[in-house]
């Protein structure tokens, strides 16, 4: 019978400790009731990153040299190789947030061309006995490359799909334990 009541002893301890834990984790723990409010300025915060560069896009091209610059007389053509880097100002993200729904909405810039390098090694020109000012050269072959950029949807679209991702990564560790999610148009 010794036995018994010291059987009965220790489950009795252990089930109002258990109870004891119980009512400490549903009755006076402080985080229980604490309504987590995600607020615009935390989430700039967690993105904020000056000048980042979302897609980049190689270029081959062929630009035109004119004699003068109102004339359609071309004195000769550059083969020239680039890199135009295009992205956002991440402090000019924006955010619509619901915490009755706890969702979060970005408000993307838009995408911009940010940089254009145009490699001088590697020009060739045509006629092969051309020549002209390099920083000429260089300028044109950079608007020439930059008007190509502006006019590839594809680049844009790359761009657009890497930024809501680097978004969605800064973003997730200040918002999965709270139940927030993100929503695009």
């Amino acid at each position: 019978m010794k036995k018994g009541k010291v059987i009965i002893a220790i489950i009795s301890v252990l089930v109002i400790a258990a109870l004891a834990v119980a009512a400490w984790f549903f009755l006076v723990n402080p985080n229980k009731n604490k309504a987590t409010v995600i607020t615009e300025s935390q989430l700039k915060e967690a993105v904020a990153i000056d000048q980042l560069s979302t897609a980049e896009f190689e270029y081959n091209g062929i630009a035109e040299v004119y004699k003068e610059k109102k004339t359609e007389k071309i004195d000769y053509r550059v083969k020239y190789n680039s890199t135009v880097k295009v992205g956002v100002n991440f402090s000019e993200i924006n955010f619509e947030i619901n915490n009755e729904n706890k969702t979060i909405k970005p408000i993307l810039p838009e995408i911009k061309i940010q940089n254009v390098t145009v490699k001088t090694e590697g020009m060739s020109f045509i006629p092969d006995d051309a020549k002209g000012d390099i920083n000429k050269v260089r300028s044109v072959c950079e608007e020439d490359a930059t008007k190509e950029a502006k006019n590839s949807k594809e680049l844009f679209e790359i761009a657009k799909e890497n930024l809501k991702n680097t978004v969605e990564a800064l973003l997730k560790p200040l918002i999965e334990n709270d139940g927030y999610t993100i929503i695009w148009e």
